[in-house]
């Protein structure tokens, strides 16, 4: 009976890691990847961290650009296609490196971004993730030698798995990124996110398992 009843406390534990939600899944897009290139080697990666294909056009998602300072957006790119979950989308400008070019879904001329222009990401007019503080002119970046947003590759770490929906507040790149030299762009096209922690709710199911065996299993002996 001990045995039969471990046996099915493991099956609930697994079940609750691998199928339960976690406490940390992420439900919406994020900026995964930035390039500041040298000429017009600029290029944005967007991640779906989700288990879900997104439209983007029938969700109304678009990216805007504040250049040096504005907080009237001199660009909004409306997004089109399909992302499939773990996937990304890349957006660059269409004079870009053929390295860039060859990883890239959405093409278009007007993107046109240095180190002190902010980023934003929209779904349906609400914010989601952002680049730089909008309405400040940080001189010519935010952030510092290989993590700034001047002439310089940005990754998301993994462990970032939301985007920063407050595009108004504090920024510094070295709190959610990691930095490459100019012209890397050999992670351009692809992201990955750390695994999740389990939820409170399984934790608490072990937790349970555990106590009312140790407590059967007494109850045995005795």
């Amino acid at each position: 009976m001990y045995k039969y009843l471990k046996s099915v406390f493991f099956l609930m534990f697994i079940w609750g890691i691998f199928i339960l939600p976690s406490g940390l899944k992420a439900t919406e897009l994020f900026f995964s990847e930035y390039i500041e290139g040298s000429s017009y080697n600029k290029a944005l990666e967007i991640f779906n961290p989700t288990i879900d294909s997104i439209d983007l056009a029938l969700t109304d998602y678009s990216v805007a650009f504040y250049h040096n300072g504005t907080t009237t957006a001199s660009l909004i790119l409306q997004l089109t296609g399909i992302v499939s979950p773990d996937s990304t989308c890349v957006i660059a400008n269409d004079d870009a490196d053929k390295a860039i070019i060859d990883n890239a879904d959405i093409l278009c001329p007007g993107i046109i971004f240095n180190g002190d222009d902010a980023i934003v990401l929209f779904k349906d007019g609400d914010i989601i993730d952002s680049i730089g503080k909008v309405g400040e002119d940080p001189g010519s970046e935010w952030g510092d030698g290989l993590i700034s947003t001047q002439n310089n590759t940005l990754r998301r770490l993994s462990s970032i798995t939301t985007g920063d929906s407050d595009p108004y507040d504090f920024y510094d790149p070295i709190i959610e990124w990691e930095g490459f030299s100019s012209d890397t762009f050999d992670g351009i096209g692809s992201h990955q996110i750390s695994d999740p922690i389990p939820e409170p709710a399984t934790i608490l199911l072990l937790g349970t398992g555990l106590i009312t065996l140790a407590g059967l299993k007494r109850r045995i002996r005795g």
